[in-house]
C-alpha cells in the first residue's frame, strides 16, 4: 500500500476525492486538520483485489488500527445486529476508527457523514416538484400527508397530486389526509393528466403521490417511468426500515434506475434494525432524506443527519470522547438509555 494525501474543505469532499482515486475499497489511515483550513485525509488503496459486492470488499480485522480495536469490536456488533451486510460495516469501521479520539458516537457518526450523503426535502427555493415512489406498502401517502403537513406550517400550502386513482381507496386515504390539511387534492390517471396537473400548480410547492409498484414487475415499472418523466420530478424512494438487506439493495437499486437518488426511510418507530436501508443507499447511491417515526400526519417526519444515523445504530453508545471521559473520570461502558 502506497498512503496518499487529499485536502479538501470538508471530510465528505475529501472522502469523495479519495473514492475517485481509490476506489470504494481505500483504506482510510488517518483524519487530520489542515494547517491551512479544511482537512486531510490519509488513505491507501487495498492490494488485493474486492469481493464482487456492491459496497467493496471485506477485509476483517485489518480495519482495527492500533488504539481501536475495542471501537471496531463495539461498531461490528452494532452494525450486526441491525443486519448491516459484513462488507459494509467493515468498510464502516475501517472509516470510523479514523475518527477514534471522538469516542464510538462520533467517529460512526464521521464514518456516515464519509461514506453517505444527506438531502432533506424541500429545501431548495426553486425545488422540482417531489415525487415519492416505492413498493407497496412502504407509506408513501403518509409521507407525502407529513411533507404537506410541514409546507403547510411553514405558510407554503402545497399542490397535492394523487396518481393511484385506479385502485379502489387509493385516493380515498389521501383525500381525508390533505381535508384534514385544508388543501385541495389533484388527481392525474395518465403521465398526461399528470403533467398537466404540475403545470396548473404554478409557482406552489408540488407533493406527487404514486401507487406502489412492484419492482421487478415489468409493465408496472414501464407505467411508473412514464410517471417520473412527465412529472418533471425528483422522484423520492420510499422504503421501510427493517427489511433483508440484500432485498432492499434489489429493490433500491430498481428504482434507482428510474431516477431516484433520495431515500426516505419509514417505519422507525416499529422496527429495530437500519441494515436493510443503509444497505440500500450505499449500493445505490441514494443520499438520506427523511425518516419516518410515527403514524400521525401531523408530526414524525424528521431529517436524518450522520449523528442521528449514528444514534439510530448505537443508541445506547457514549457521546463522550475517551479523552474527555478519562479527565472527567466518566466510564466509557456506562450511557444512559
Amino acid at each position: 500500500m502506497r498512503p496518499k494525501i487529499f485536502s479538501a474543505r470538508s471530510v465528505a469532499e475529501a472522502m469523495e476525492r479519495v473514492r475517485r482515486a481509490l476506489g470504494d475499497d481505500a483504506i482510510i489511515l488517518s483524519v487530520d486538520a489542515d494547517p491551512d483550513g479544511g482537512v486531510r485525509v490519509t488513505a491507501a488503496a487495498e492490494e488485493l483485489a474486492p469481493e464482487s459486492m456492491p459496497f467493496g470488499g471485506d477485509h476483517g480485522d485489518d480495519a482495527a488500527s492500533a488504539g481501536g480495536a475495542d471501537m471496531g469490536a463495539e461498531l461490528r456488533h452494532g452494525l450486526a445486529y441491525h443486519g448491516v451486510p459484513k462488507a459494509l460495516a467493515e468498510r464502516l469501521v475501517r472509516t470510523a476508527v479514523a475518527f477514534r479520539s471522538e469516542g464510538t458516537l462520533r467517529a460512526l457518526a464521521g464514518a456516515f457523514d464519509a461514506m453517505f450523503s444527506f438531502r432533506p426535502l424541500l429545501r431548495e427555493a426553486r425545488a422540482k416538484p417531489t415525487l415519492l415512489l416505492g413498493p407497496p406498502g412502504a407509506g408513501k401517502t403518509l409521507a407525502v400527508a407529513k411533507l404537506a403537513s410541514r409546507l403547510t406550517r411553514s405558510g407554503r400550502p402545497p399542490t397535492v397530486i394523487a396518481t393511484d386513482a385506479r385502485r379502489p381507496g387509493g385516493v380515498a386515504h389521501m383525500e381525508a389526509l390533505t381535508r384534514m390539511l385544508g388543501i385541495e387534492l389533484a388527481t392525474a390517471e395518465t403521465p398526461d393528466d399528470l403533467q398537466a396537473a404540475v403545470t396548473a400548480a404554478a409557482t406552489a410547492p408540488v407533493l406527487i403521490d404514486t401507487a406502489g409498484t412492484n419492482p421487478f414487475n415489468g409493465p408496472q415499472m414501464d407505467h411508473l417511468e412514464a410517471i417520473v418523466k412527465a412529472s418533471g420530478a425528483d422522484p423520492v424512494l420510499v422504503l421501510p426500515a427493517g427489511g433483508d438487506a440484500m432485498e432492499s439493495i434489489d429493490i433500491g437499486s430498481a428504482f434507482a434506475s428510474l431516477g431516484a437518488h433520495r431515500l426516505l426511510g419509514t417505519r422507525l418507530d416499529m422496527a429495530q434494525r437500519m441494515g436493510g436501508l443503509l444497505a440500500a443507499a450505499c449500493a445505490s447511491r441514494m443520499a438520506f432524506a427523511e425518516v419516518s417515526t410515527g403514524p400521525h400526519a401531523g408530526a414524525g417526519l424528521a431529517t436524518l443527519s450522520p449523528a442521528a444515523l449514528a444514534r439510530l445504530i448505537l443508541p445506547h453508545a457514549a457521546t463522550v470522547a475517551p479523552a474527555d471521559a478519562e479527565r472527567a473520570h466518566i466510564p466509557q461502558k456506562e450511557a444512559s438509555a
